[in-house]
Formats: C-alpha cells, sequence, structure tokens
C-alpha cells in the first residue's frame, strides 16, 4: 500500500526506480556518503557515483513502494526515514521482493549529506 509523502522524497525513490546515475547525483550536495547495510560507507561525490552506478548494473529494473515516512532533525539539518518494499527484476526476467528496507536520508541545504541503506540484499544476490 502506497502512503502519501511529500514531493521531494518521491522525486528521490523515482530516481532511484528510474536507474539513472546522473539524476540521483543531482539529489546529493558536496561530500556526501553513502551507506548500504553494514557495508563500507562511500565518501565523496566519486565513490557515491560508483557506488550507486555499480548497483545499477546489478538489476534490470527497480521498484520502491514507499509505506511510511518520518522526518525530523539532526545536527545538520533535516533528517527523513523512509520504510519502504523494493522489487528487484533480475536481467533474467526473475523477480526478488518486495524486500523491506529503510532510508534514512540526512539533509544539508536540501540536498542528501548521508544515504543510508538498511535491509538485507543477500536475495537479490542470491
Amino acid at each position: 500500500m502506497a502512503v502519501k509523502t511529500d514531493y521531494w522524497v518521491s522525486g528521490v525513490f523515482h530516481a532511484m526506480d528510474s536507474l539513472d546515475t546522473a539524476a540521483v547525483m543531482k539529489l546529493f550536495g558536496d561530500d556526501p556518503t553513502l551507506r548500504f547495510g553494514n557495508a563500507e560507507p562511500a565518501v565523496g561525490r566519486e565513490q557515491v557515483e560508483a557506488v550507486v552506478a555499480g548497483m545499477f548494473t546489478l538489476v534490470a529494473r527497480l521498484h520502491h513502494e514507499i509505506t511510511g515516512v518520518w522526518t525530523g532533525a539532526w545536527a545538520g539539518g533535516e533528517v527523513k526515514s523512509v520504510e519502504s518494499d523494493v522489487t528487484y527484476t533480475r536481467h533474467d526476467g526473475s523477480q526478488v521482493g518486495p524486500l523491506p528496507a529503510t532510508t534514512t536520508l540526512r539533509l544539508e541545504d536540501h540536498r542528501i549529506k548521508h544515504y543510508q541503506i538498511f535491509m538485507d540484499p543477500s536475495p537479490v544476490l542470491a
């Protein structure tokens, strides 16, 4: 079940689902970090872009169904916590999911400073 969410959050996940690295990178500010699960964080625009592009090559399609959004604050500004069910389509056409995920987006000047994804990606990689 989709929930009503703000335009900005919808835009973030639309960019992710489009598998468009350039569109995703426009959402990040200077010196961002991105961390997927318990992997080491990617630090800086070059590393973040490499991780995003690499993730996009692993699947043929990606779809986030947003199920909850919470807004709060951190020392640098606004923070959004987004729960979603994510469906992955592999290059062979098989699908995995929906898998539950929570994404924490720490914003600075309305752009992403820290992007953290909490989920178990092992079913996608199996």
